[in-house]
């Protein structure tokens, strides 16, 4: 959905939708052929590539540590509470707004608008279509006041290369604004709250990761591949040709979708793939995609889970679930997969 959503407005004239390259003979038409970036070029000199530095250098003075002051107030409430709130959206939101510069008092707008914009069922068509129309207008506005008043930001830098180095257009301005203000945050919601459900439903993999937090690192790469908030690919991918995937012929012409999720239990590639092992080391998932298409943000989002998940195991050493497993509730999307809350009591 994120591809879908932010496609409207950057997709050009005359292109037909449907996607990226997937190998020898399939490709999503009219996108950019394997090897070819949609953002290549654009980064100004100087300029540090998104995840570098794991953060370093954006937080303005007096601004707190992600994860600092959320967790502070769900301990303070007192069991039992929503991790969700009280954790899981608090860090990667806040890093979000902080590198784009958008004001954190606009925050719950925002999430609401999101949450409608991304959602299948839980909403009607008009309200889905209506929300995305609020979030590209709140875009163009901010994009509107970095002209009048640069900043440093991410998306001053963006509005930059559009207006100095013209290698955006301006629908393709808003449209990666609008992907990264989204995408940027909602995706890593769901890989902290799927992750730290992972390791509540796996008390073991817990208790070694509280006896040894050396350990994070590597529970950080293992959380997302037992349990990925990407299940599949955005799009199908349509065969130009006939073309032979894991003994099956795909016929020209035909759709296949990507099973991401699958891929991450790949018993050819990893050692029992069915046992959550925080001490994982040969760990190639799939969670963050691969080669050009590989997530922009892998790099922010695994300090993100670190961070998170170190918080956890510090502030909440006796947490556990509040409600049977069989109760929890999933957001209605056939491509991201993420809780609508996480009950929790310590």
């Amino acid at each position: 959905m994120a591809a879908a959503s932010a496609g409207r407005g950057i997709r050009r004239p005359r292109h037909p939708q449907a996607g990226v390259s997937a190998g020898r003979g399939i490709r999503r038409p009219g996108y950019p052929q394997a090897g070819v970036s949609a953002g290549r070029g654009i980064r100004r000199p100087g300029y540090p590539p998104a995840g570098v530095s794991a953060g370093r250098g954006i937080r303005r003075p007096g601004y707190p540590p992600a994860g600092a002051y959320p967790v502070d107030d769900l301990v303070q409430a007192g069991p039992p509470g929503d991790l969700l709130p009280g954790l899981a959206l608090p860090v990667p939101l806040m890093l979000v707004l902080e590198l784009l510069g958008v004001p954190q008092q606009d925050s719950p707008q925002l999430c609401a608008w999101t949450d409608t914009a991304f959602s299948m069922t839980r909403h009607s068509q008009e309200e889905i279509k209506a929300a995305r129309g609020h979030l590209e207008e709140y875009v163009a506005g901010m994009i509107g006041e970095r002209r009048e008043r640069p900043g440093d930001d991410l998306l001053g830098a963006l509005v930059a290369e559009r207006d100095e180095g013209g290698r955006l257009t301006e629908k393709e301005l808003i449209g990666f604004a609008f992907l990264l203000l989204t995408a940027g945050y909602l995706s890593t919601v769901n890989a902290i709250s799927s992750g730290i459900l992972t390791l509540l439903l796996h008390s073991a993999e817990l208790d070694r990761l509280r006896a040894r937090p050396e350990l994070v690192p590597t529970a950080v790469e293992e959380l997302p591949r037992y349990n990925p908030s990407a299940i599949s690919g955005a799009l199908p991918r349509v065969a130009l040709e006939d073309v032979d995937l894991g003994g099956v012929t795909v016929r020209a012409g035909e759709a296949v979708v990507p099973a991401i999720g699958s891929a991450n239990h790949d018993a050819s590639v990893f050692h029992a793939p069915e046992r959550v092992d925080v001490a994982r080391e040969a760990n190639s998932h799939l969670a963050f995609g691969y080669g050009v298409h590989r997530c922009l943000g892998a790099q922010m989002a695994r300090m993100e889970l670190q961070v998170a998940v170190a918080t956890l195991l510090r502030r909440l050493p006796t947490i556990r679930l509040a409600v049977p497993e069989h109760e929890l509730r999933w957001k209605d999307h056939p491509v991201s997969r993420g809780l609508l809350s996480l009950p929790v009591t310590w």
